[in-house]
């Protein structure tokens, strides 16, 4: 997790207008916890549900609050600068989703968009991807995760 934040801050930091940057990668398993639950970081780092499952807990500039990878979760990072595309990012939000939700079409697998409820993806009533964007000055950075062949028991302890 700390590499992927590493190489998307450093992408970031080059501010090229022009430039647009897709990462990806499948983590071990940790927690990221997205900028509404920071001030409860210390008590999520004491827990010992967490501590069980030997998780290293990471603070992402993301909004959202907790999220598990593990291996066999797919994690897309796009970095680009959604003001050059005049998009705002829930414009941005649902073209990520729509270009996943063909791209599953496209393998058979019909995934479904949810806006209204909880924003994610699913196939038949079963989360298959969740998203957690971080925006400044018109730049986007962390992405969606796609769950594929991970362990979703985990997920029970959030």
């Amino acid at each position: 997790m700390a590499v992927g934040q590493e190489l998307q801050i450093e992408k970031r930091n080059l501010q090229d207008m022009d430039c647009a940057y897709i990462l990806g990668c499948e983590h071990e398993q940790v927690l990221s916890v997205g900028r509404s639950l920071w001030k409860d970081y210390q008590g999520l780092k004491s827990d010992w549900t967490f501590q069980d499952h030997n998780m290293d807990i990471y603070l992402v500039p993301r909004g959202g609050k907790l999220t598990i990878h593990n291996p066999g979760q797919l994690t897309i990072y796009p970095i680009l600068n959604i003001k050059t595309l005049k998009m705002g990012v829930k414009e941005y939000l649902r073209f990520l989703f729509e270009i996943t939700e063909q791209t599953f079409l496209t393998y058979g697998i019909p995934a479904k968009i949810d806006f209204e409820k909880n924003y994610g993806m699913y196939v038949e009533n079963k989360k298959i991807v969740s998203a957690g964007l971080s925006y400044s000055q018109g730049w986007v950075g962390q992405g969606i995760s796609i769950n594929l062949k991970n362990d979703l028991e985990i997920f029970k302890t959030i």
